[in-house]
């Protein structure tokens, strides 16, 4: 074990009480991964019905929330969570909680739990404090209620609408699917509109979509929305449009197309270890990595591939792209712009007792057997608090060279 060992068992020991760690957790790989299969004791003693609280973000900012928890909760039983970011986000900071939507008993429900947070016209949905203070709410409400964490929806109406693709495009790992409801993907593609870097179209590639437009929105009508969902089906996006004929920018639609959208969420449940992802990003400090793949540096790489392109969002900087489909213990990557790259190895999908080949733009870049470690485990269960997401292997491969960590 390393020298960051210590600290990696203090985090996860905010996750999991020390009577739920098993007292051979360095040495016993299986019993550790066991106990995080698991997941820590939910207390039933926890806030019920709306609670208003605050997530404050490392620059001090408060973000204020409302979250719906069922009456009947049960600790016992996980419950899907759906996120609602509202429109409207020009206006200043609320100083009255809960005061950023109206009517929040249309979107409680006895089966599932509702986070509402809050955005103004200085913490917009697609700026760098919002994405910080979601990622950090998820985590705060991961942390006290049972949450089903393949069944996590984003949904969005009119500048919480556009804020879904922001999130779509910058952060799928968490999420099962997103809803965007009268917004406009052009929004978080406008350099003026202070967007937190640059919106891709291959990212939207990897989870499906319910997309709702009106005929006569005087923002976005469903003309405008239109080429881009071409565009992203010929891709091979999964997306469910619903152009609505008559009405405006606006809700009247809402109550008749409420049955087909909790049949798509039904419906809507995560794979956590997906077989095939495909990302892209400018950077490596941040959105940089979907599931089990993460872009480490960015460059030509002397074999890179040429990705087929998906016009229609435009670009300020470079980028670049990967995508990685497993067969088994084989991996084929294909890359562009991309010199460094790291594959997480879960034990669900991997077969740990035979060699991992991996094959980056045609070439064998690694073929080797990996070993089950009990750091990396630990790591990265801290990073995404997931049951279902949890990794005992890294592969790091440097463009033209094979290194294992």
């Amino acid at each position: 074990m390393t020298r960051f060992l210590p600290f990696l068992l203090v985090a996860i020991g905010a996750l999991l009480t020390p009577a739920q760690l098993p007292a051979t957790t360095i040495q016993d790989f299986d019993s550790l991964y066991a106990s995080l299969v698991a997941g820590r004791s939910y207390a039933a003693d926890v806030p019920r019905g709306r609670v208003d609280g605050t997530h404050t973000i490392s620059d001090g900012t408060p973000h204020p929330y409302v979250l719906l928890v069922p009456e009947t909760y049960d600790p016992a039983r996980s419950y899907p969570l759906r996120i609602w970011l509202h429109g409207g986000v020009g206006r200043p900071a609320y100083e009255r909680p809960g005061a950023w939507w109206r009517n929040y008993d249309r979107t409680a429900s006895e089966e599932h739990i509702t986070l509402i947070p809050a955005s103004w016209n200085t913490s917009k949905w697609w700026e760098a404090s919002q994405s910080e203070s979601l990622t950090g709410l998820l985590a705060d409400v991961k942390a006290t209620y049972n949450i089903d964490e393949n069944r996590v929806s984003m949904l969005g109406i009119s500048d919480g609408g556009s804020g879904v693709y922001f999130y779509a495009a910058r952060t799928t790992t968490p999420y099962a699917a997103f809803l965007p409801f009268i917004g406009h993907v052009a929004v978080v593609n406008n350099p003026r509109m202070g967007v937190d870097g640059e919106v891709y179209a291959l990212n939207l590639l990897n989870k499906p979509f319910y997309i709702v437009n009106t005929e006569n929105d005087r923002l976005y009508p469903y003309r405008t929305v239109v080429p881009y969902i071409e565009q992203w089906r010929a891709a091979g996006a999964r997306i469910t449009f619903r152009p609505i004929d008559g009405a405006g920018h606006d809700l009247s639609w809402l109550p008749d197309e409420t049955t087909r959208i909790e049949e798509f969420l039904a419906t809507a449940v995560r794979d956590p270890l997906p077989d095939t992802i495909a990302w892209q990003t400018e950077r490596i400090d941040a959105y940089n990595r979907a599931h089990w793949v993460e872009i480490l540096r960015l460059g030509s790489a002397t074999n890179d591939a040429q990705f087929p392109r998906i016009e229609g969002l435009g670009h300020q900087v470079p980028s670049g792209r990967i995508k990685v489909v497993r067969d088994g213990n084989r991996v084929l990557v294909t890359s562009e712009g991309v010199r460094s790259y790291r594959l997480l190895l879960s034990p669900e999908e991997f077969d740990f007792d035979s060699p991992v080949e991996v094959i980056t733009n045609g070439r064998v870049s690694f073929r080797d057997p990996i070993r089950r470690d009990t750091e990396v485990l630990l790591r990265w269960y801290a990073e995404d608090d997931d049951r279902t997401m949890l990794f005992a292997a890294e592969i790091t491969i440097q463009m033209g060279t094979s290194a294992a960590d």
